[in-house]
């Protein structure tokens, strides 16, 4: 089993980069999709209780990964704590960084007419990107 953590600001592509690494039987956890699944008409706008619902059942999943399954996983993560991240390295996980770039992540936002707090989001994630332990497994960055 391999557990990667893909880290990247929002519109950065992490979805993207999964769905082209993942394979079939693959777990992904993925924030947007819970939302939508658990009943939000957005996946980047989940409010109140849709947005609760789906933030617990995300946590469910990450602790039933890093407590062991058969499969590899993907858990997309844009700004993991120290605390997180330190969990995810003693799992043995990888990381996969997607970044763009701070510009493409803004025009995306803008052409898929993302709500206001994700242009903040992308400025606060180049302001103080995660600090990713060392050593690490694996660290590539994605430039899509």
């Amino acid at each position: 089993m391999t557990i990667t953590i893909v880290i990247g600001p929002p519109c950065s592509g992490k979805s993207t980069v999964v769905e082209k690494k993942k394979r079939v039987g693959d777990v992904v956890i993925d924030y947007d999709a819970i939302a939508l699944a658990v009943g939000s008409s957005t996946p980047h706008d989940a409010t109140g209780s849709i947005r609760k619902v789906a933030l617990a059942a995300r946590w469910g999943a990450i602790n039933k990964v890093l407590s062991g399954i058969e499969d590899n996983a993907f858990i997309l993560h844009t700004r993991p704590s120290l605390e997180q991240l330190q969990k995810y390295t003693v799992m043995g996980s990888k990381f996969l960084v997607v970044d763009p770039g701070k510009e493409v992540c803004l025009a995306r936002a803008r052409a898929e007419h993302r709500p206001e707090g994700i242009f903040q989001a992308i400025e606060a994630w180049y302001s103080s990107p995660p600090k990713i332990p060392s050593p690490l497994p694996q660290r590539p960055v994605v430039r899509l």
